[in-house]
């Protein structure tokens, strides 16, 4: 039972995690947050990259051995 809320903490306080926590705080204030145009490109680009090296190394054991 302890491993499993220690993974959750730890997948919880992912950036990814805490950007959607942050942009849904922001929605429910009824924030005007904007991100400027090349920050929301350079994100969008980072993001399926990020997640696919995470499942890549995440199935890189299952792979190899």
């Amino acid at each position: 039972m302890q491993d499993m809320l220690t993974l959750a903490g730890a997948n919880l306080l992912t950036p990814m995690i805490l950007s959607f926590a942050l942009g849904l705080i922001a929605v429910l204030a009824r924030s005007e947050l904007t991100i400027p145009e090349a920050v929301a490109k350079a994100m969008s680009i980072y993001l399926p990259f990020s997640i696919g090296f995470k499942g890549g190394m995440a199935v890189a054991p299952a792979v190899a051995g």
